[in-house]
Parts: structure tokens; C-alpha cells; sequence
């Protein structure tokens, strides 16, 4: 049962390309918000705790060690965070298309001609 009614979604999105373009839509928004997010971090968060570490602890071998433990314990933390937040973003982003999608996989089972993107 559950393979035919993949099945059957997969069909309905193969013929009607804007269907894919709206689910498609919300995630490429989530992955660009987490790639700048990563690239803030990364580019900003980590030179600065890296520039305290020197500045305060040391700027020997023991300051690019923390440096290494700070950028380490950052890709961890924002890994997690990834992981634990995507789904909600991208569902978030992903509301307003649902009621478009949902109308024109209504519109493809009935049977209905699809005239526009916005009905």
C-alpha cells in the first residue's frame, strides 16, 4: 500500500512540474539561510573567540589548540543546531505553498485542467 501511494505522489509530481517548483521553493530558502548562517559564524564567531583566546589565554601552541577546540566545539554545535531546526524552518517557509500545492494535486486527480501557477 504504501509503495503504490508513493508511487502514485512521484506520477503526480512528474506531471505537473510546478507542484516540484513549490516543494522545491522552501527547502533551497532553508539551505541558503543555513549556509549564511554557517558562513556567519564561521567568518565572524570563530576569528573573533579565536582572537580572544590569543588575547587573553595565550598565542602559543596553547592558543591554536583552544583555537582548534573552539572551531571544533562551533561545527558540532552548529551541526546540531541544523539538524534540530531544518525541518521546523523549512515547514515555516513551507506553509503558504502547501494550500497551492494542495489545490493542484486537488485539480490533478479530478481531473481539472491547470491553467495558471497561482490557482
Amino acid at each position: 500500500m504504501f509503495l503504490a501511494t508513493f508511487k502514485d505522489s512521484f506520477n503526480i509530481i512528474k506531471n505537473d512540474k510546478w507542484i516540484l517548483l513549490f516543494c522545491m521553493i522552501p527547502v533551497f530558502i532553508g539551505a541558503l539561510f543555513y549556509i549564511g548562517l554557517g558562513g556567519w559564524m564561521f567568518a565572524s564567531v570563530l576569528p573573533w573567540g579565536s582572537e580572544l583566546i590569543k588575547e587573553h589565554l595565550s598565542s602559543g601552541f596553547l592558543g591554536e589548540f583552544l583555537t582548534w577546540v573552539l572551531g571544533s566545539l562551533l561545527s558540532i554545535a552548529f551541526f546540531f543546531l541544523m539538524n534540530w531546526t531544518f525541518v521546523l524552518i523549512v515547514s515555516l517557509v513551507a506553509s503558504p505553498f502547501n494550500d497551492i500545492i494542495s489545490g493542484r494535486v486537488e485539480r490533478n486527480l479530478r481531473g481539472k485542467e491547470q491553467e495558471t501557477a497561482s490557482e
